[in-house]
């Protein structure tokens, strides 16, 4: 038995870190979103999905660091196909029927049980008074089980929805900051850039397959009806224009700052953008373009091609007063539609009532209602940050929310540096995105703020040891 023990440990140090290191390198990526796209295209993303969970399951159980899990993290969704999607257009019902439902709970049971187990091993031990964020995390924890207490509207649908958001603002963020504790925060970011450009590269590929497959883009004189039209499967118009837009800065971070391919960087960060207008999600459209013009201005001013970014913000800036001149009868009409509410302002009115009705503890993430198919979970939402917090979490909420959004605003100041502001934009971006829609209440959509978040404080870490 002593013999077998002792060839078992020679196996797993022979065999375990080429494997984490595997991971952990820049080829890995690559392989998912490739998973991700053939999955997608060829409407096999179940069997896909065995190439992805069980590399990761295995990640997490035996990996101190949280590198090599975030490419399955960010991309395992973007499989998902129309034709069997939980919501619109499919609202099918393939994830929940036959062997497919019961390999699915398996393998999600699973992944589930290895991260509580990759929590508790390499994360809960490293806690402390000093941990960043600890005590705004934990009143903003609080505030999401309470929200709706001893509210008419309250369910309990609430509390499994409040435990998704503990598990995005609590359990990740400190999972992604523990996670590269040991890593060196440059080399991280360089990670983190060169998977943003194949997770766009993904998105933009699955898009492309629509406009040629499906003929979006036949009817673009009528644009609601062009728009409508514009869904993946893993969601429509708006998620995929938000999920392109933030990640246009980290792209944008490789060509200002990297030190090789800048132009191929550049290139992708474009392309992101053009794809994130093609979209066609007023949202998108608008923070994606403010997104490209704060990196452009960057770029004049720092990094490695100064003289690019003149060019492209002079050029940027023609166009934009040619376009104004030569539509200058139309533009009153485009705004006007641009601008169209679509339903938020009677949303946000609700908001309010509910927050007048129960001033405390808000009336819950189901006080709008829900809806009524198989995705019957997901809430309704304000489609607004702070009137979200005060109609599901009443004052407690907005108050634990306003507490935290100042003390993330920390890390940020003092000595001024590079990687901090290019990873600021993608959190603005997503605070931004957010007055007017649910993304920070929306595990998935938040990812890439957690991420960038936790890496300016591991940045501000170094900052203050070299100064001590």
């Amino acid at each position: 038995m002593s013999e077998f023990k002792t060839k078992l440990i020679a196996a797993k140090e022979r065999c375990i870190p080429p494997f984490l290191n595997f991971l952990d390198g820049p080829i890995y990526p690559i392989i998912v979103g490739l998973l991700a796209v053939i999955g997608h295209t060829f409407t096999i993303e179940f069997y896909c999905n065995f190439f992805v969970m069980i590399p990761a399951i295995a990640y997490l159980l035996f990996s101190k660091r949280i590198r090599g899990f975030l490419p399955a993290l960010l991309m395992i969704m973007y499989q998902i196909t129309p034709e069997h999607s939980p919501i619109e257009p499919g609202y099918s019902d393939y994830y929940f029927t036959g062997h497919v439902f019961v390999i699915l709970v398996i393998l999600v049971s699973l992944l589930a049980a290895s991260f509580i187990f990759f929590f508790i091993r390499n994360i809960a031990p490293k806690f402390s008074l000093k941990s960043p964020l600890l005590f705004p995390l934990i009143l903003l924890s609080l505030a999401f089980l309470l929200g709706g207490a001893f509210s008419d509207r309250w369910v309990f649908k609430n509390l499994f929805y409040s435990v998704m958001q503990i598990f995005g603002y609590f359990m990740l963020f400190f999972s992604f900051y523990y996670g590269i504790e040991n890593e060196d925060p440059k080399e991280f970011i360089k990670y983190i850039t060169n998977l943003a450009v194949v997770i766009s590269f993904v998105i933009c590929a699955e898009l492309m397959a629509l406009f040629i497959t499906d003929g979006v883009f036949t009817e673009l004189d009528e644009f609601t009806k062009t728009k409508v039209k514009i869904h993946l499967g893993w969601g429509m118009w708006n998620p995929i224009g938000f999920s392109l837009t933030v990640l246009i800065p980290l792209i944008f971070r490789g060509a200002l700052f990297g030190e090789k391919y800048r132009p191929f960087y550049l290139a992708a960060a474009i392309i992101t953008w053009v794809f994130a207008l093609l979209s066609l999600s007023r949202n998108a459209q608008l923070f994606s373009t403010i997104g490209v013009a704060a990196c452009v201005i960057i770029g004049s001013f720092r990094g490695r091609m100064k003289i690019t970014s003149r060019i492209l913000l002079g050029l940027g800036s023609l166009g934009a007063v040619a376009l104004c001149i030569l539509m200058w009868d139309k533009i009153p009409g485009m705004l006007s539609e641009f601008f169209y509410d679509n339903g938020r302002f009677q949303l946000w009115g609700t908001a309010l009532e509910n927050f007048a009705s129960s001033p405390i503890f808000g009336k819950g993430f189901y006080g709008f209602g829900q809806g009524n198919n198989i995705a019957a979970f997901l809430p309704w939402l304000a489609h607004n940050t702070p009137l979200e917090f005060m109609s599901a979490m009443g004052i407690l909420g907005i108050g634990a929310y306003i507490y935290y959004r100042v003390m993330t605003v920390m890390p940020f100041l003092g000595k001024y540096n590079d990687d901090k502001l290019m990873l600021a934009l993608p959190i603005l971006l997503t605070l931004g995105m957010s007055f007017i829609d649910n993304y920070v209440f929306h595990v998935y959509t938040m990812f890439i703020y957690t991420i960038c978040l936790a890496t300016v404080y591991r940045i501000k870490d170094i900052e203050i040891s070299e100064k001590n």
